[in-house]
C-alpha cells in the first residue's frame, strides 16, 4: 500500500516541483474524445469523503460535499478546475489542479496543491448480508463537551452497492460527510481510500437487544426501528 502511495505522490510531485511549464503557461483548454473521459468516471475516496466523477455534455463534473465542479481538460489526464456560475457562466476558482494516474492497477485523482492528495477511484466490492442487516440511524452515546468539533449522527447505508457511513459533524466546522468503508470482517470496517482521514476501523458490539459501533473514539448505539403503527383498519376491519 504504501509503495503504491508513494509512486503516486511522486507522479504529483513531479509535475507540481518544475519539471513542467508553469501552470500559467498551459492554460489552454484541450478538447478530448468522450472515450477519454468516460475512463475518469466513477465513485472517488477524497480523504474518505465520497466524491463522484460525472460525465455531463461532454465534461467532466466533479460532485463533492453538495457542490457541482467544472473539470476543464489541459491534457490527457490533467484538468483545471471551474464553477458555473450563477447558471451562466463558467469561472475558473482557486482550486488546486487535477491529474489523473493509474498506479499497480489502481486508478487515482491527484489534487496537485501544497500538499498533494490522493483521491482514490472505488472498484465493486462484496458487501456481506451481516453488514447490509446493519443500516440504520444511530446515535453518539459519548459526546466530548470540550472537543471543538464533534460528531453529532451517524446513518449507516447502502448507496450504488457501497457501504457508506452518514455522518453529521459540527463543531468549528457544520456538514455532512458521506464516509466510503469496506468490510474486514463480521465485525470490522475500515474508510477507503489513500491519505488523511482514511484507514480508520470501526468495530461492532452486539448482545442481542443493543447494536453498537465504536468510530473514531465514539460509541454509537443503533436507534431502534419505530413500530409500525396500528391503522383504522387494523381497529375495525376493511370493507
Amino acid at each position: 500500500m504504501y509503495d503504491v502511495a508513494e509512486q503516486a505522490l511522486k507522479l504529483a510531485l513531479e509535475a507540481r516541483d518544475g519539471m513542467r511549464p508553469p501552470s500559467a503557461a498551459t492554460n489552454t483548454a484541450v478538447t478530448l474524445p468522450a472515450a477519454t473521459l468516460q475512463q475518469y468516471v466513477g465513485d472517488y475516496s477524497l480523504m474518505g469523503t465520497l466524491a463522484h466523477i460525472r460525465l455531463h455534455h461532454n465534461r467532466l463534473q466533479l460532485q463533492v460535499l453538495d457542490h457541482t465542479l467544472e473539470l476543464v481538460p489541459e491534457s490527457a489526464t490533467e484538468f483545471h478546475v471551474e464553477y458555473r456560475l450563477l447558471g451562466l457562466m463558467n469561472v475558473r476558482i482557486p482550486f488546486p489542479p487535477l491529474r489523473f494516474v493509474r498506479v499497480d492497477g489502481r486508478d487515482f485523482m491527484l489534487l496537485r496543491d501544497r500538499v498533494v492528495t490522493a483521491a482514490e477511484k472505488i472498484p465493486p466490492y462484496a458487501v456481506p448480508e451481516i453488514w447490509r442487516a446493519r443500516a440504520g440511524n444511530y446515535r453518539i452515546t459519548n459526546p466530548d463537551e470540550h472537543y471543538l468539533v464533534n460528531l453529532d449522527h451517524c446513518r449507516m447505508l447502502m448507496e450504488d452497492g457501497k457501504l457508506l457511513l452518514d455522518i453529521k459533524i459540527s463543531g468549528l466546522e457544520d456538514r455532512r460527510v458521506k464516509v466510503v468503508v469496506v468490510p474486514m470482517s463480521d465485525n470490522e470496517i475500515y474508510v477507503f481510500g489513500l491519505g488523511r482521514n482514511v484507514g480508520d476501523v470501526a468495530r461492532m458490539q452486539s448482545d442481542g437487544a443493543k447494536t453498537r459501533m465504536w468510530y473514531s473514539g465514539y460509541l454509537f448505539e443503533r436507534e431502534a426501528d419505530t413500530p409500525a403503527q396500528p391503522t383504522v383498519a387494523a381497529y375495525h376491519g376493511t370493507r
